[in-house]
Formats: structure tokens, C-alpha cells, sequence
């Protein structure tokens, strides 16, 4: 019975993920989940079948706290790394009317 909890338990937290930002996903997913069925063997060894209960009260919290700081956080970043590219173009723009003035200026004479 606890095998099937935790085939079940571990095929959720992998559902959960999901709600992480891509990137996270990728560089921490496999730490994550190999954290999660350690602490599940642990807890099952220990407390049998109510060590799976336990787990899921100590991760729940934590995964709400964390995927709203991760998708604040992937938020900013693709925020940022916008407006940096529109002062990039505005830069860019900016430097192509001074030489087309100083161009049309020189021209002229």
C-alpha cells in the first residue's frame, strides 16, 4: 500500500512542478524530485503510511511560496531584459538621426 502512495505521491509533486517557471524547472526539477522521493522513503520507513501525510504538510506550504517567488522573480527578469531592449533600439535609433543630421549637415555645404 505505501508503494502505491508513494508511485502516487511522487507522480504528483512532478504534476506540481509544472507550476515552476521553465527555467527553474530545468536547472533544479531533477534535484527537486530526487529530494522528494528521499524525504518520502525516509518518512515512510520511519511512520509508514502516515510519514507520506507528513511529507505532503511539510511540501505544500513550501511549493506555494516558492512558485509565486519564482514566477515573480521570471516575471521581473523577462521585464527587465523588455526594457532594456527598447532603450537598446532607442539608443540605436538615437545614433542613426545624429549621423543622418550630421550627414544631411555636412552635405549641405
Amino acid at each position: 500500500m505505501s508503494t502505491l502512495l508513494s508511485n502516487i505521491s511522487v507522480w504528483l509533486y512532478s504534476i506540481l512542478l509544472l507550476a515552476y517557471p521553465p527555467a527553474f524547472r530545468w536547472e533544479y526539477g531533477q534535484e527537486m524530485m530526487q529530494l522528494f522521493r528521499d524525504m518520502l522513503q525516509d518518512s515512510i520507513r520511519q511512520r509508514g503510511c502516515l510519514g507520506i501525510l507528513e511529507v505532503w504538510f511539510c511540501v505544500l506550504p513550501d511549493w506555494v511560496t516558492t512558485v509565486r517567488q519564482q514566477r515573480l522573480l521570471a516575471a521581473n527578469y523577462y521585464r527587465s531584459r523588455w526594457i532594456f531592449t527598447i532603450v537598446v533600439q532607442a539608443v540605436i535609433a538615437l545614433i542613426f538621426l545624429v549621423f543622418g543630421w550630421v550627414y544631411w549637415f555636412y552635405a549641405k555645404q
